[in-house]
């Protein structure tokens, strides 16, 4: 079974795109807005290789969702740290395609932490914020808010929410493409998968917890998908400094140790079904000296991201 599923929006994002009900609705609206699109696009160099589909949707596969990282924090007992996440109240200062496909994904992680702790009362404004900056990127016709709001809300539909989000996010991603504006997918997945690093790193310094330890370790695997993504765009200024700040990220991750033991799996029998075991072990050595380096490039970028 796969430890990772989908990343961005995941239980964060119910895209109204996966309902079957909705299909067809969708495709009108989308027809509608195709001429209306923001004109920040990125044209590829002509050395430049585009992602493939298949290769996107491996990419976006492999990183963790913000919304199992703030599980995780929940899980380990660690309270409410309003003060850790981006105030609602900076999106009017988000007046490029860049810095407001980046805070979608910021304030998407945001979300799904409040949801995980309950604060219905924060949630509304986030909601109210994610809307705004989603319909000024022309995405705002792949949420259905009405029905995040009811599953986003109880952790016993997460399953659910991450494989529903799965199918929406790539058929976004995919409209956007055609759109000639993949980058915006791009910017909403790396801001969201740099504010569940930030959430951990800054949760972690109070918090000793060996699987959230673990989980910002494995981002040394994560990250260098990141840095690939945002190479395919390199053309923009705004990327191309994320891009270097990522570059000082990954050298601190360099210093992590990862290593991979495999071991045969095995066939096991359960509720009648015979099932293979992954018995591969990976183990983890990241140090709090090299956490404590993650944690303050990771604020550092973030704080430039969010201002």
């Amino acid at each position: 079974m796969r430890k990772h599923l989908i990343y961005l929006f995941l239980s964060l994002f119910l895209f109204s795109a996966c309902g079957s009900s909705n299909e067809s609705s969708q495709d009108d609206t989308q027809d509608n807005v195709t001429n209306q699109l923001p004109t920040e696009n990125i044209q590829l160099e002509e050395h430049e290789v585009e992602i493939s589909h298949e290769m996107m949707f491996e990419i976006i596969e492999s990183i963790p969702a913000p919304i199992e990282t703030a599980t995780m924090i929940k899980d380990i007992g660690a309270p409410y740290y309003e003060e850790l996440i981006n105030s609602t109240s900076n999106a009017i200062n988000y007046s490029t395609n860049f810095k407001k496909a980046v805070n979608l994904g910021i304030y998407g992680a945001n979300l799904g932490y409040i949801n995980i702790y309950n604060e219905v009362g924060s949630a509304v404004s986030y909601l109210s914020t994610i809307s705004e900056l989603a319909n000024d990127l022309r995405v705002g016709q792949f949420f259905d808010f009405h029905t995040l709001k009811r599953l986003a809300s109880n952790r016993d539909n997460l399953d659910s929410l991450l494989y529903i989000s799965t199918k929406g996010f790539d058929k976004m991603n995919n409209y956007l493409k055609v759109q000639n504006r993949g980058n915006i997918s791009v910017y909403m997945l790396v801001g969201g998968w740099l504010e569940a690093l930030y959430l951990s790193t800054q949760i972690a310094e109070s918090n000793e917890s060996d699987v959230l330890t673990e989980r910002i370790g494995e981002q040394k695997i994560t990250i260098d998908n990141i840095r690939l993504l945002l190479t395919v765009y390199k053309r923009d200024p705004f990327v191309r400094d994320l891009l270097g700040d990522i570059e000082e990220l990954k050298a601190i991750y360099d210093e992590v140790e990862i290593t991979t033991t495999y071991k045969e799996p095995t066939m096991i029998e359960e509720d009648g079904a015979l099932m293979i075991e992954d018995n591969t072990v990976t183990e983890i050595n990241i140090t709090k000296e090299q956490i404590a380096k993650i944690r303050k490039k990771a604020s550092e970028i973030r704080a430039e991201l969010i201002s």
